[in-house]
């Protein structure tokens, strides 16, 4: 079963599993939604933006979890309803990361108490359930 994997920088280790696909920026498989931190007026705010219904900078949470949930949301959101015209269609997601491992940057999936896993925090996440339905 594929799976997103994250993508490490440690001495001796290898960055990636052996036939995994980088799908973070710049590759093709980048998200174009970004999430930026910014200071608020009490604390670190983390902006969502790049959705081309963006109109005023994108919504701000006061969590990366949130605004990782978002923007892997969002972007599910803008591409399953033909928001990005340069970015890849969904043949070319499923026939190119069809039972291929993903691998990304972005922190695993959170585990919950009761052994479940979290929702999407990662764009992989939704290029990996897009490819293998």
């Amino acid at each position: 079963m594929p799976e997103r994997v994250q993508r490490k920088r440690r001495a001796g280790e290898p960055g990636m599993p052996p036939g995994a696909i980088y799908v973070g920026r710049p590759s093709k498989w980048g998200n174009p939604i970004r999430i930026t931190p910014y200071r608020g007026r009490y604390c670190t705010m983390y902006r969502v933006h790049g959705s081309p219904l963006d109109r005023n900078g994108g919504p701000s949470y006061a969590d990366m979890e949130t605004a990782r949930y978002f923007a892997a949301k969002c972007f599910e959101w803008d591409l399953l309803n033909g928001r990005y015209p340069d970015y890849p269609s969904l043949d070319e997601i499923r026939a190119e990361l069809a039972g291929r491992d993903l691998a990304c940057w972005c922190p695993p999936r959170r585990v919950h108490r009761n052994g479940s896993l979290g929702d999407f925090n990662c764009h992989a996440d939704v290029l990996l359930e897009l490819a293998n339905v």
